[in-house]
């Protein structure tokens, strides 16, 4: 059974690798041309823009719900406690995203349809308005996780459209986004530091 964390020590973690997954997209890929943000190794392979796509994807579909569990939590009151532990559903989903300490992905995940950024050509794909759009995603992902420090994020409960419907906690939800972010941008540095990256 998944063990009980200190909760302020959590958001704290969350807060600062959302930081700087935001800094990393910033700095690498906010200045790249068409043609290197679409590159790719291969077709079955994705490209940068696909990488953020994908991202861009989830946040649309996730966002709306727990920023509404959020706003109900707040009028409830439900204050923070001390420590948090993640549910069983929460930690088994944490295990298959989170990277091992050496930044390797631990076995591939088949991407649903709803979230596959192959529902587009690469041809079609504007990489830097997918960045500008991913790095405000960031921003409201980072408004969360600060009042997530103001209500108790084991109660806050949200419904999520997953194998028909389900409830996770709010605690759940934002280590769920914020370890699959960094698996994709880890992902979108693989292809930026590729041998044949293009130089222009």
């Amino acid at each position: 059974m998944p063990k009980a964390i200190p909760t302020a020590e959590l958001i704290k973690e969350l807060e600062r690798l959302s930081l700087r997954l935001s800094e990393i997209v910033k700095r690498d890929f906010s200045n790249f041309s068409s043609n290197q943000i679409n590159w790719k190794e291969s077709k079955a392979k994705w490209s940068i823009a696909e990488c953020l796509l994908h991202l861009n994807y989830v946040s649309k579909i996730h966002f709306p719900a727990t920023l509404n569990a959020i706003s109900s939590a707040k009028k409830q009151r439900l204050k923070p406690t001390t420590l948090f532990k993640h549910s069983w559903l929460g930690n088994r989903t944490l295990k298959g995203i989170r990277l091992t300490k050496d930044n390797k992905i631990k076995k591939q995940i088949e991407s649903p349809w709803k979230y596959n950024p192959r529902q587009h050509s690469s041809s079609d794909l504007e990489g830097q308005k997918i960045v500008e759009e991913f790095l405000n995603h960031q921003n409201t992902l980072l408004e969360m996780i600060a009042d997530s420090k103001k209500i108790n994020i084991e109660k806050t409960r949200i419904s999520l459209a997953l194998f028909g419907f389900i409830s996770i906690s709010l605690g759940d939800i934002l280590n769920i986004l914020v370890y699959h972010n960094e698996r994709h941008i880890v992902q979108a540095q693989r292809v930026h530091y590729h041998d044949h990256f293009p130089s222009l």
